[in-house]
This record gives structure tokens, sequence and C-alpha cells, in this order.
């Protein structure tokens, strides 16, 4: 077999050598952007976001490439984790230790005492910018089970005078309870249905300014992650096992 010439051989690894380039320009740009795969819905009509919300996002809202592009435009653009810690912490340390105990427990298993930080199967978007499209909210997060690619955590904070949050809250979900914060001063208005639930805690800044933190909780989403990331880790004990076995 003759030689390949040399000009057809340069020109062969030009090719290559620049399709590499463009596949690795096309990497960082995805990783910058922040999207992901196109992931389709539990069902082929639209679900709808019923129970406690967030612009448009509930309970069982699957999580999109077409929903991020629709929160973009509504919200600015945002910025994803993979693999994070997900804290229920609400407030003030021993918040919720005091007053809601069955959440206090659920988040000491995800974030055991005495272990160094835990990331979970899930993403979180966070929105900064949301001002800037006349949404008065300083920060929006919302973290998504990696297994079913659905909702765990919604969560708002602002800090604007002549904001009843609260009232508008009431309306749109009936009365509240209420806890009186025993370490600081403010309160926290919360309401249930079935394992889902939203917070509003409201405290006072310095200039008499009232901030605001919404923060809505779909615990069975939280607990079956949990359940999942226990049978992968079984899983994987198991087949390191079973090589270790085979290997004797």
């Amino acid at each position: 077999m003759s030689p390949l010439n040399p000009q057809f051989r340069n020109a062969v690894l030009g090719g290559i050598a620049a399709v590499l380039v463009i596949g690795l320009a096309l990497l960082l740009l995805w990783r910058q952007t922040g999207k992901i795969p196109e992931i389709p819905p539990v069902t082929a009509e639209p679900v709808p976001a019923g129970g406690y919300t967030l612009f448009d996002v509930g309970y069982q809202t699957p999580l999109s490439q077409s929903l991020l592009n629709r929160l973009d435009s509504q919200l600015g653009s945002h910025a994803v984790e993979r693999r994070v810690p997900i804290d229920l912490t609400l407030n003030y340390s021993g918040f919720l230790e005091e007053s809601f105990k069955e959440l206090h427990a659920l988040n000491q298993k995800l974030n055991p005492p005495g272990r160094a930080r835990v990331e979970h199967n899930a993403l979180k978007f966070s929105y900064r910018y949301a001002r800037k499209k006349n949404v008065p909210f300083d920060h929006i997060e919302m973290i998504f089970s990696g297994y079913s690619h659905t909702p765990a955590i919604l969560r708002v904070r602002t800090r604007q005078a002549g904001l009843d949050l609260a009232e508008t809250l009431t309306q749109k979900y009936g009365p509240a309870q209420t806890l009186e914060w025993t370490s600081k001063n403010g309160r926290t208005l919360w309401w249930q249905e079935e394992t889902n639930m939203l917070f509003l805690s409201e405290a006072m800044d310095r200039s008499g300014i009232r901030i605001y933190e919404i923060s809505i909780y779909y615990v069975d989403t939280i607990e079956k992650l949990l359940l999942a990331e226990e049978e992968e880790l079984r899983q994987k004990q198991t087949e390191r096992r079973r090589k270790g076995e085979t290997a004797l």
C-alpha cells in the first residue's frame, strides 16, 4: 500500500483538529449557559401547577428546557448547579427543632450532623436579576430532584417597602397559622396541604423595611429523593461486594 500523500494527510489531520476544537467550544458554551437536555413531560399534555406554586411552578411541574426558557423570559437569566446540598433550615438555628420536628428530622437526614457538606442528586436554578424584569424579588431559587425532575424546594427572598405578601398569600391559599420567633424579632406564617408546606417569614431591617422569605417544601419529593439515593448506594455496595467476591 502506497503511503498517503503528505498534503492529503495534513488536510485530514487539520479536519480532525477543527472538529475537536468546535466540539470543545460547544461543550464550554453549554456549561456556561447552564442549559440541560430536553426532558419529556410525564404526559403529552402540560401538567397544571396545582397546590403551592411560584411562577406557575408546582409540585408536579416537570423540568424541561421549555420551562427554563419561560422562566428566563420572565425572571432573567439563570445559573445552574448540579449535585447540591439541600438545607431546610429556616430563619435561625433551632427554629425547625422548636416548631417543626418532622422537618428537622428530615433535614438531619439530608445533612447528617458531624459530616462535611453533603451533595445530593439535585439541580439548583438561581435567578438574581428578576428586578430587571420588574419582578420584586432579589433572589429566586428552585431545586429539582435529579430522579423525578420535579421541584423539591422553591424559595424567594426580597426586601421592599409597601409589599404585603402575607395578604397576597392569604387571599390565594386561605388563613395561615402564625409563629412568633423566639430568637429574633420576626414571625413566620405557614400553610400545609398534605405533605407540602409553604412558609412566609417576615422581619424588619434597621431601616424599617420589611424583609420577606417564601419557602415551599415538597416533602414527598424530598423523601423520595433520599430513598432513591439510599437504594443507589445499596446497589453500588452490592456491586462492589460482588466484584470483590469474583476476584478471589
